[in-house]
């Protein structure tokens, strides 16, 4: 019957949606290690504050702390990152009309070095104002060495800065 075929597939995506916020609190546990309780608590209250669901939530801080580490940025600065980089997504999302997770991917992208996707959000990298910003940050000095965890403080840097407008759209 329609019913019991519809109750299946209430349960098959109860249980799938079960297995992707334990999938997803995992890897903030294994990414974050000691840090993980700052991102946990900072996704409790996603749906309301990120437009988000925890689950999603725990998977782009996943991500993205994921990339920063990678990246040879500390943990605790990861966190913060990774946390100013969902609220970024969420308020961008709203000023822009589009989903949190399309915002999401376009900032994933800006900060590994593809900076078309930024550019819809109104957001300019290039090397030079990277370069820039590194120098200014006091990153690196005169034609330093830019290592990925340099070039991703100073995008993060100018995406901020390049965003205000866009910051606290979403509340």
């Amino acid at each position: 019957t329609i019913g019991a075929t519809a109750l299946v597939a209430l349960g098959a995506s109860s249980i799938k949606a079960a297995s992707d916020f334990n999938e997803n609190l995992n890897k903030v546990r294994v990414v974050f290690r000691d840090s993980s309780k700052a991102i946990e608590e900072f996704a409790k209250d996603a749906r309301t504050n990120l437009g988000l669901s925890q689950s999603v939530a725990l998977g782009a801080a996943g991500t993205f702390g994921n990339l920063f580490t990678a990246m040879k940025i500390g943990r605790p600065a990861a966190v913060e990152m990774s946390k100013g980089i969902l609220q970024l997504a969420s308020d961008l999302a709203s000023f822009n009309n589009i989903r949190p997770e399309e915002a999401l991917e376009k900032l994933r992208a800006g900060l590994v070095g593809e900076v078309e996707p930024l550019r819809t959000l109104g957001v300019n990298l290039n090397d030079a104002t990277v370069e820039a910003k590194a120098m200014a940050l006091g990153l690196i000095k005169v034609k330093g060495e830019m290592t990925p965890a340099i070039k991703a403080q100073a995008a993060y840097a100018l995406i901020l800065e390049q965003t205000r407008s866009a910051q606290g759209d979403f509340a």
